[in-house]
């Protein structure tokens, strides 16, 4: 009876280990804005009680931040982003709605030394021996976020989509058409795909599908005190 409360208690901490570990960067991050922003002139105003703990799924913005930049009026709309996995991309795909999946690496075995490109596709040589697994999250509708009504509109409203943690990697992917040679030899009764995925890897500052830029928290508290997005 004792090993299996020992079992039960460490899967629980497993399972809840991830959710705990959001819940201080989270806080640690609301602390920090608010203290940069002090400290460079901008007003800071949460959209709620407990802002700083919003779900990916929301469709408002979760903070404001405003202030001036080069002389002119600015406003931070900011909405929070959590990847719950360290080792873990989340690929933002199309618009319009669009969609979001993730894919992470999980260690299976031996030392954790082998090596992966940007997409997480391992790379053959020069891998440590390590037994790792891919996993790949099912695609999730993702709603457009309303950064300007609650902001009050403006070309001075610039959204943020501030990614707190952070994953490994945020990867901005489009839905192209697939051209297939004539000559093709395709298993039996197969049908040729229609479309792929064209995928770039984006870094703080960068705005994804035209529409919001995306930012760490070390990055954002830095922009906060040196603007340069939307300038």
């Amino acid at each position: 009876m004792d090993l299996l409360r020992f079992l039960l208690c460490a899967a629980g901490i497993l399972l809840l280990f991830p959710w705990v570990r959001c819940f201080f960067r989270r806080a640690v991050m609301a602390v920090r804005l608010r203290r940069r922003a002090r400290a460079n002139g901008w007003t800071f105003t949460p959209a709620r009680p407990l802002w700083f703990l919003a779900a990916n799924s929301g469709t408002s913005p979760d903070c404001f931040l405003e202030g001036e930049a080069a002389g002119k009026k600015r406003i931070y709309s900011v909405k929070l982003w959590a990847s719950l996995r360290r080792m873990q991309n989340v690929y933002f795909i199309g618009a319009d709605p669009g969609t979001v999946r993730t894919r992470r690496v999980v260690p299976l075995a031996g030392r954790f030394a082998s090596k992966f490109d940007s997409d997480l596709e391992e790379i053959v040589e020069g891998t440590g021996g390590g037994i790792n697994l891919i996993l790949e999250s099912r695609e999730k509708r993702r709603d457009p976020v309303d950064y300007w009504t609650r902001a009050g509109g403006g070309p001075y409203v610039i959204p943020v989509l501030l990614f707190c943690p952070a994953p490994l990697n945020v990867m901005e992917s489009r839905v192209v058409p697939l051209s297939h040679s004539t000559v093709e030899r395709l298993p039996m009764f197969t049908k040729a795909a229609e479309t792929t995925l064209a995928t770039r890897r984006l870094f703080d500052g960068d705005l994804l599908h035209e529409r919001e830029y995306i930012f760490g928290t070390e990055a954002f508290c830095s922009e906060l005190a040196h603007p340069h997005v939307g300038l």
